[in-house]
């Protein structure tokens, strides 16, 4: 998977012109539509700066603001008091889902049982099942999320399509990004970013063999891609999919994770990858024990911490590049008075070596 330039840059005339003719074209209306998914407790820290240094960037010049769509699963009353500020009017929330997770792993394996059986030749955490058994009597037990994280943007992109219907008009771009991401300083605003690129944050850290997968933007004709994972794994593709890609090697080893089956996907569909500094990290829950994820450091020398509101960064390396990224990016805005430019992208991000290529 061959990774664009690194530098943000604006289209010129030409290709900003054939993008809003191909926009006209397809019946789209502009704005993005952001799939916000994960726990409510998390919002206690990230819901004040996702309003501040995310949704605003998400508005492209002139167009409408971003709409939310909220995917959470089975929230308490406590959790919901928390989600109380986002929707005060005028409110971006367009459609919100709970589920009781509980039962889909049942649902896949009584109604797909022999498409999840093939898939499960394919190990790693992309099938990732919280330690539960995938299938009954299987012993195939996953540590991770990878499941729930596909249902999870399923059901996003089902209400994305749903409210695309009702106002007989797509978006421009869809966003993917997390309940738990504290963004400390703006994402790049979405006229930055050309949009016949994906674009995918980046720590110099967190691709684990593949992409960085808890935040991204995608043109909405890469949506059913980039945040299509159930819909393959259901249909019987992702198996094939992720052979093609990744060789018999796939069938053998035991590396196959979230981040790697979202870069196999983008891949699968010919999409190009753009990167950008990434300026949110993943956040802990203060008080409570974390396990850290360290790839620098063999598993049995990994410690843990508890988390703080000092220090809420789940993962070191990546809170290290992102609190980096934030300070060079108010640097170079206290001096050009534009935080997010060619140049701050320059001197904060370009300079750093380009991430590995990815197979293919």
């Amino acid at each position: 998977l061959a990774l664009a330039a690194c530098c943000l840059a604006r289209p010129g005339a030409a290709a900003a012109a054939a993008a809003a003719a191909d926009a006209g074209a397809a019946g789209t209306s502009g704005g993005a539509a952001v799939c916000l998914a994960g726990r409510l407790r998390a919002l206690t820290r990230t819901l004040g700066l996702l309003r501040e240094n995310l949704l605003p960037a998400l508005r492209p010049q002139g167009g409408p603001a971003a709409d939310v769509f909220l995917y959470s699963p089975s929230p308490t009353a406590e959790e919901l008091a928390r989600l109380g500020p986002l929707l005060e009017e005028p409110s971006p929330v367009r459609a919100v889902r709970f589920d009781d997770e509980g039962h889909v792993l049942e649902e896949l394996g009584r109604t797909h049982e022999e498409v999840l059986r093939q898939a499960m030749r394919i190990r790693g955490n992309w099938l990732g099942s919280t330690r539960r058994e995938l299938l009954p009597r299987s012993r195939d037990k996953r540590a991770g999320t990878g499941i729930f994280m596909m249902h999870a943007q399923n059901e996003c992109l089902d209400m994305i399509e749903t409210r695309e219907l009702r106002r007989g008009a797509e978006y421009s771009h869809v966003v993917f990004t997390r309940t738990d991401l504290r963004w400390i300083f703006p994402h790049p605003p979405l006229d930055l970013l050309r949009s016949d690129f994906a674009w995918v944050p980046d720590t110099g850290e967190d691709d684990w063999g593949g992409l960085y997968d808890k935040h991204l933007v995608v043109p909405r004709s890469a949506a059913h891609h980039a945040l299509g994972g159930w819909r393959l794994l259901r249909s019987g593709r992702a198996k094939k999919i992720l052979v093609d890609a990744l060789g018999e090697q796939a069938l053998r080893g035991n590396d196959t994770n979230t981040e790697r089956w979202l870069a196999v996907r983008l891949l699968a569909a010919g999409l190009r990858v753009a990167r950008f500094p990434l300026t949110g990290y993943v956040s802990c829950d203060p008080g409570k024990w974390v396990t850290q994820v360290d790839a620098r450091l063999p598993m049995h020398a990994v410690g843990g911490f508890v988390c703080s509101q000092e220090r809420d960064g789940r993962y070191p390396l990546e809170h290290a590049a992102v609190v980096s990224f934030a300070a060079c990016l108010s640097a170079v805005g206290r001096v050009s008075s534009n935080n997010w430019s060619l140049s701050a992208a320059q001197r904060c991000y370009c300079p750093r070596p380009l991430p590995a290529r990815h197979p293919g």
